[in-house]
């Protein structure tokens, strides 16, 4: 190993132009491959809390209560979001059903 570094520096020392092309062109190509593998991972993270964070908000029959109070028309909507409601939205619900 300690071969390996000295054999790097002496020609990095002796400024070898091909050499040094080849160098910082690989380095860039690793540096590339882990920053395209890191947005890989990352979005693969973000499905996998999402689908947790869906699971756990399930309710009976198999329901996730955010996708069922977005397909509802607006008016039933409006009277399902509890910073919402008010007394006049339930009776206009309630009419409405």
């Amino acid at each position: 190993m300690y071969l390996n570094f000295a054999l790097f520096s002496c020609r990095i020392k002796s400024a070898e132009k091909q050499y040094i092309h080849a160098f910082e062109y690989e380095l860039q190509s690793f540096i590339e491959r882990v920053e395209a593998r890191v947005k890989v991972r990352f979005e693969e993270a973000m499905k996998e809390y999402e689908e947790e964070e869906r699971k756990k908000r399930l309710g009976p029959g198999g329901l996730d209560p955010l996708e069922v109070i977005e397909t509802l028309p607006p008016v039933r909507n409006e009277a399902q979001c509890c910073w919402r409601v008010s007394i006049y939205s339930l009776r206009t619900f309630i009419k409405i059903c």
